[in-house]
């Protein structure tokens, strides 16, 4: 088997590469003999002196950059002695170089600013002059009539005066009433009367079996920080500070009134309806002994003697 033309010929330049690279370093080693031997530093001339190095031309100086954001957002700068500081929100499954933030809790409600005002009672006076009983029977009969005032009692019958209460009696009877109370045959008398004021003229209806009531109820409060209550009509208004209360209605069963506030750091008025808190329930009493024969009771709404 014979070999290729161009095998022989790649052999050729190698063999002649071989024998040029021989002969090259033949040559050189008359060169590398005189580099054998040791250096003397010389031992004469100037010493060694340094040399000032130029100062430095500041205006040639170039400024650090400042740091820019980078494309993940305004936040993320990256400088390089100053890297940013990364979290890792747990709720966004994200990483971020603002700290996660809490859920703030609301702040605790203010306190409710108090009313300011307490209901102390309601009360309503009674017509100056009541017709509490007679005495005597028939056209005889006279009027038993109490002066709320003074307390004192003035007996009377139609013409009688009394200068205490500019009041006159102008009418007056004592009429006997048959009723059935639980069965049982009740007889009583029911004395009536008539009064006129002698300033007005007005004229005035009294009876044995109730008690007149003069006018609309009133209503005694008391004021937070006052020592002394308050007595007030329906409609009557006070200042307390920069607070305004206005009496909008009285009730008397069960007592109650209905009081608006405004002003001061109320946003809008607040109307409070207010209650008088209950007497303590006394203890029971013993019980009374059994009487032989107990008297019919009388009719509801009979009014009886003071």
């Amino acid at each position: 088997m014979s070999t290729p033309v161009s095998d022989k010929i790649f052999l050729g330049a190698g063999g002649l590469l071989f024998a040029g690279a021989c002969a090259w370093a033949f040559m050189q080693q008359g060169q590398l003999a005189k580099l054998d031997g040791s250096v003397n530093a010389p031992s004469s001339g100037p010493a060694y002196a340094s040399e000032p190095l130029p100062a430095a031309n500041i205006s040639e100086a170039l400024p650090w950059p400042a740091a820019t954001s980078m494309a993940r957002g305004e936040k993320w700068v990256y400088d390089v002695f100053t890297p940013p500081v990364i979290f890792y929100n747990t709720e966004t499954k994200q990483f971020t170089v603002t700290p996660p933030s809490r859920p703030t809790p609301p702040p605790p409600p203010k306190p409710e600013e108090p009313f300011g005002v307490s209901l102390v009672k309601v009360v309503q006076y009674p017509f100056p002059i009541q017709l509490v009983g007679y005495i005597g029977t028939g056209a005889d009969a006279r009027g038993n009539f109490l002066n709320e005032l003074t307390g004192e009692t003035v007996i009377g019958a139609a013409g009688k005066k009394i200068p205490s209460l500019n009041m006159e009696i102008v009418q007056f009877s004592a009429e006997v009433v048959r009723e059935t109370v639980d069965g049982q045959p009740v007889v009583y008398t029911v004395a009536k009367a008539r009064v006129r004021d002698l300033k007005s003229g007005k004229e005035t209806d009294l009876s044995s079996t109730k008690r007149l009531i003069e006018a609309d109820p009133s209503v005694v409060v008391q004021v937070d920080g006052e020592s002394a209550p308050r007595e007030l009509e329906a409609g009557a208004t006070f200042t307390v500070g920069d607070h305004t209360y206005v009496i909008d209605s009285i009730q008397t069963e069960p007592p109650a009134v209905t009081i608006t506030k405004s002003g001061g750091t109320l946003a809008e008025p607040k109307t409070q309806t207010l209650t008088s808190q209950p007497a303590p329930a006394a203890a029971p009493a013993a019980p009374a002994e059994p009487t032989p024969e107990a008297a019919p009771a009388l009719p509801e709404g009979i009014f009886p003697g003071f």
